[in-house]
């Protein structure tokens, strides 16, 4: 039976990875904007041969964890924005012991998520798309599960700093004119401080430089690029204009970091401190060997307590900062090199302590064989991706021990696991 499109009573079991209500009609059912104990109304937007994905148009019965959410497209960036604090720490933490016990067999220990209570304006990057009404442009995020974008206003999870640039940019467009039909997208980052660097990516070769949006107290920095439009994404093909400065500083663990528009840093620095901090104890006196290390907010975040560090990333960007992190803190035992981690393995060693922090994807295959034929005394796993990590948490296992694990809410409001764990030879 065809369930796209179709609009089907159900009822909610629990929530699962990836932020989806679970329940069954025919086949199962993950539904958004649903929790668990609901009785719902759900709109059928992904029909697949196993399951199907859909989002409650109506809440018969509702949740009595259920809070109204903060803003209207709270879907497309923070579906959790409907279920209170305490109940989404519970479920984040009942959904990684799940998801490692699924994916690989693991057991992991009963302990309390680690989180903050700033659950809003916590995030130091954000990504807007534009859309275009009555000649008038507004910021704009896709709806979920379509291709169809939806205006807003700015975003309760991005810093205040970011969302006050970012409607000041669009007072500009809108002054000059500008059709949502040359622009791409604005890439805001910011720092604890406040202040803010932004990038305007356009389809346009020959677009206009907005000489209004000028550095100040708040911007430090702005630039537009032109992206080639046969490009979905925001890649720079070409600096149309740039004023101010290139970078932000922002402290982690004491230790000072450059980080530019396009390079990988944390984007809730409160509680990517409390997990350095809790790996510290893991890395005193050791070589180490930092992979998919972004601008090195890791490893340099211990160097205090690091013998000697080379870094890996495969961002040129991202590299850059690393070389500049080094000198800032004067590490002259820290090195940094680009390139894939899979094509740079020579370097694992048994005596070597392994620090990864993996894209979403996780550790490649060739790393992860490496890794077992090598076998580092000791591993330091970080991990955005709960299921990616469990699977390869599982192939270590059969060399290794799992003598810390953390997780963490690094993501308030959103689905979105971090999870920490350490893992010694056998």
């Amino acid at each position: 039976m065809k369930l796209r499109g179709k609009t089907l009573e159900c009822e909610i079991e629990k929530l699962v990875n990836g932020g989806f209500g679970l329940a069954r009609h025919d086949k199962v059912l993950f539904v958004y904007n649903a929790l668990p104990g609901e009785q719902v109304q759900a709109w059928v937007y992904k029909d697949k041969r196993n399951h199907a994905e859909a989002v409650a148009t109506e809440i018969l019965h509702p949740s009595p964890h259920r809070l109204a959410p903060q803003e209207d497209h709270f879907l497309s960036c923070s579906p959790w924005q409907i279920l209170d604090f305490s109940q989404e720490n519970h479920w984040k933490q009942v959904i990684t012991q799940e998801v490692f016990q699924t994916v690989g067999g693991i057991t992991l220990e009963e302990r309390p998520i680690v989180a903050e209570e700033l659950r809003f304006h916590y995030r130091n990057k954000m990504e807007f798309s534009f859309i275009e009404s009555e000649g008038q442009v507004s910021l704009a995020f896709f709806k979920r599960g379509q291709h169809r974008k939806q205006p807003i206003p700015g975003c309760v999870l991005a810093h205040p700093a970011i969302n006050e640039i970012a409607l000041r940019l669009v007072e500009s467009l809108n002054r000059h004119g500008i059709s949502a039909s040359h622009l791409k997208a604005v890439i805001l980052r910011s720092n604890r401080a406040g202040e803010v660097i932004a990038g305007l990516f356009v389809t346009d070769s020959e677009f206009p430089e907005l000489a209004e949006i000028q550095p100040d107290g708040t911007l430090k920095g702005f630039s537009i690029y032109y992206s080639n439009p046969q490009s979905p994404a925001s890649i720079i093909t070409k600096v149309l204009y740039a004023s101010g400065q290139d970078y932000l500083l922002e402290t982690v663990n004491g230790k000072p970091f450059h980080y530019h528009l396009m390079s990988f840093f944390q984007v809730n620095v409160d509680l990517f401190e409390k997990a350095v901090t809790a790996m510290q104890p893991y890395v005193s006196e050791e070589e180490v060997l930092d992979y998919y290390c972004g601008v090195g907010s890791i490893g340099i975040a211990l160097s205090d307590s690091v013998k000697r560090c080379h870094m890996v990333d495969i961002s040129e960007d991202s590299i850059g900062n690393a070389h500049d992190n080094i000198q800032l803190n004067n590490l002259s035992h820290y090195t940094a090199m680009c390139g894939k981690a899979e094509k740079l393995l020579e370097a694992i060693e048994p005596e070597k302590l392994m620090i990864v922090d993996p894209p979403r994807s996780g550790m490649h295959p060739k790393v992860l064989k490496t890794l077992l034929k090598q076998r580092p005394k000791r591993i330091v796993y970080l991990s955005c991706n709960i299921a990616t990590c469990a699977r390869d948490v599982q192939a270590l296992l059969a060399h290794y021990r799992m003598v810390f694990q953390e997780t963490y809410n690094f993501f308030p409001a959103t689905p979105h696991i971090e999870f920490l764990t350490v893992l010694d030879r056998l």
